[in-house]
């Protein structure tokens, strides 16, 4: 059974990672994707002719800086010339900086809050025209556990994902009215590049110990739990941080 026929998604950061998990899962499960990207490459692209010939899907690539305000209302504007409708907007895309406080500089702090909070919101209030005039709709907001836990050395990281879970259950109070469920996904050790990438190996073995599995996560386990919180199995649930 697919979960998702015939409903439209649009997923951001989803060319790699997490964000590519969740545009694999949905497209298995029937939903039509609005893919957007930020920089493109031909593993991205011929990943996406495959997984369209595979699940006889469809994928529009949607081109999406959210570090541009003109990349976003142009992002949206590509989308609506397409579709009146949305049923799932996935917000996935998002940075991670690494530095102590004290050695964090303004320009950073903003650039990760631009990206991880502000632009992200801009994006989604764009998105909910469309929601809000069919009355129904789903809002993922992927942050982390690093927003609950308070990583050291990820000042700006864990601030603005923190930020974008309590915006999340603040939304979710304002659109219940119209049918608009909002929840938010927040991952730990998950083994993706951004993983490998900003974290050593040393800290991850040390994460790893209070971890009860004993083992990292795998994109497509969050993906599913995404899936989930997408589909009419989750219809009761709103304004809940999943971890």
């Amino acid at each position: 059974m697919q979960l998702l026929k015939d409903k439209i998604s649009v997923i951001t950061g989803s060319n790699s990672g997490i964000g590519l998990s969740i545009l694999e899962v949905f497209l298995e499960n029937g939903s039509e994707i609005f893919a957007c990207y930020r920089n493109m490459t031909d593993e991205f692209k011929n990943k996406i002719n495959t997984l369209e010939k595979r699940n006889n899907g469809i994928i529009h690539l949607i081109n999406l800086d959210l570090n541009n305000d003109d990349s976003i209302k142009n992002a949206f504007d590509e989308i609506s010339k397409k579709t009146n409708n949305i049923d799932n907007l996935i917000n996935c895309a998002g940075i991670l900086e690494n530095s102590i406080f004290q050695m964090t500089s303004k320009k950073n702090m903003k650039n990760t809050f631009d990206i991880n909070f502000i632009n992200t919101f801009f994006f989604t209030q764009l998105i909910l025209k469309k929601m809000v005039k069919n009355k129904d709709g789903n809002i993922i907001n992927i942050s982390s556990t690093s927003a609950i836990e308070a990583n050291l050395g990820r000042f700006s990281y864990s601030s603005s994902k923190a930020a974008l879970a309590t915006g999340s259950k603040i939304l979710a109070k304002e659109l219940g009215r119209y049918n608009i469920r909002v929840n938010v996904v927040s991952p730990g050790l998950i083994d993706t590049k951004m993983l490998s990438d900003n974290t050593s190996e040393e800290n991850i073995n040390k994460t790893l110990k209070r971890v009860v599995l004993g083992r990292k996560g795998r994109p497509h386990e969050v993906a599913n739990v995404i899936l989930f919180l997408c589909c009419k199995l989750s219809g009761y649930i709103t304004g809940q941080n999943i971890r």
